[in-house]
């Protein structure tokens, strides 16, 4: 009997339709893969709550295996220092042989793709027709290494801008910030707004929201200036110098002046949020994360991209990517590797995890924030993980978190006008040479 056309375009439709939705990660359907499957996560948790449920949904008798990088990681560096990470990264690789890998951090994901630990996946990407959607075709650029191609896919991104309210600076009569300011053209202006110091009436120029104290803002803008606080050949402690010295005047000085709102170590100045919609901040370093909030009201605020550094004007520290989502070379599941992860980065669990970042897909980042024009947040390039400020590989844990603790005690010093910050500089170079010497003994 002769089947009817329409009967076999039918068929042959359905059996398309069954095979394609066999493997869909999110939806009702299952999929009868078996076996086990190994993925490296640098943030398991995370891993265990936004994206296990959905493979082992779609997945069910499939065994999914997460490496124990955060316990491995943390035994090695307290240890032999933070230059185990790397070396620990490799022993974990070698170990478990995943055939996923998520880093969560764009030097990870480097010395990944030097090590030739990822997969580039450009065949793969043009041969699944994979849309992509990005809301600007330089969001592609973070995955990019210096060859061109692509080694992961990624869903999300976080980005750091200087948000103004217009009331205030229009009410003082000072100009609105602009594109291309650098750190000390910022706090310069926020010097012009007048300072007051009437308890709720305080009005400030500028709050650092990305930087949990002002030691922790002096660090970042000499993070961006590519300063650092240690130098590995002499193994000396340096922050006593001229370059360090301009950082912490330009910082403090306003600070303790009235000009910029900081929430000390044992003090609280209330909310620089609620303040900045009250119109008594006028400017606020801040990420994507209170974009929503303000969306929703009706101050006249806008935006301007991050702060720059004037070696590097197209560049700036705010944008990095939440987490990069790569194949291993050496894995033994590539094609059911690919399916998870483009799945894992396609719309409907992307969509799903609102208040992760900003979409690196336009639709659903109009759809979260509304429409707001986003540009401030990707406008500038990444700093290159090679540019910033190396730390030496033979330190602990220890020795950050004690000299971090007598840093932030400086400078709090200098704000209460108990050290000059010469004094704080030499106090904390000498201080820093001490810790330094001891977490040496400790790791040799």
């Amino acid at each position: 009997m002769k089947i009817p056309r329409y009967i076999t375009v039918l068929f042959v439709f359905m059996s398309v339709v069954i095979a394609l939705s066999g493997c869909q990660i999110g939806g009702k359907t299952r999929n009868n893969e078996t076996g086990t499957l190994v993925v490296l996560d640098q943030n398991e948790s995370l891993f265990k709550s936004h994206y296990l449920p959905h493979i082992t949904n779609a997945y069910p008798e499939l065994e999914v295996k997460l490496v124990p990088y955060e316990a491995y990681m943390s035994e090695q560096m307290s240890k032999v220092g933070m230059g185990a990470r790397e070396e620990a990264l490799h022993e974990l690789l070698e170990q478990y042989n995943p055939d996923i890998i998520i880093a969560r951090d764009d030097e990870t994901y480097r010395q990944l793709i030097e090590g030739n630990r990822l997969k580039v996946l450009d065949g793969l990407i043009q041969e699944g027709k994979l849309e992509l959607d990005l809301a600007a075709t330089e969001l592609l650029d973070p995955i990019k290494d210096n060859d061109g191609l692509k080694y992961a896919l990624a869903s999300h991104f976080s980005g750091s801008v200087l948000y103004y309210n217009k009331n205030v600076f229009e009410k003082v009569g000072v100009p609105l910030p602009t594109e291309g300011m650098t750190w000390e053209q910022v706090y310069q202006l926020a010097a012009q707004i007048p300072a007051k110091d009437e308890g709720e009436d305080s009005v400030y120029g500028f709050a650092n929201a990305i930087a949990s104290s002002p030691y922790f803002s002096i660090l970042g803008i000499g993070a961006s200036e590519g300063l650092s606080y240690l130098d590995e050949a002499s193994e000396k402690v340096t922050v006593n110098t001229p370059e360090w010295r301009r950082i912490w005047e330009m910082v403090l000085v306003p600070l303790r002046e009235g000009h910029i709102f900081s929430t000390r170590q044992g003090e609280s100045n209330g909310n620089p949020m609620a303040l900045f919609k009250e119109g008594k901040i006028a400017m606020m370093y801040a990420n994507e994360t209170i974009l929503s909030q303000l969306i929703n009201d009706n101050l006249p605020w806008d935006t301007v991209a991050a702060p720059i550094n004037p070696r590097y004007s197209d560049q700036g520290n705010g944008l990095h990517y939440l987490a990069y989502f790569g194949i291993h070379t050496k894995g033994g599941r590539t094609e059911l590797a690919w399916e998870i992860i483009k799945q894992l980065n396609g719309e409907e669990i992307a969509g799903a995890n609102w208040g992760q970042g900003i979409p690196l897909r336009k639709k659903l980042a109009d759809q979260q924030f509304k429409g707001t024009d986003l540009t401030p947040f990707y406008r500038l390039a990444a700093y290159p993980a090679s540019s910033g400020a190396k730390l030496p590989k033979k330190i602990t844990s220890d020795f950050l978190m004690n000299f971090l603790m007598e840093g932030e005690r400086k400078a709090i010093a200098v704000i209460s006008s108990e050290l000059t910050i010469d004094q704080a500089l030499k106090q904390l170079e000498e201080m820093g040479q001490l810790l330094l010497e001891q977490d040496r003994a400790k790791v040799k």
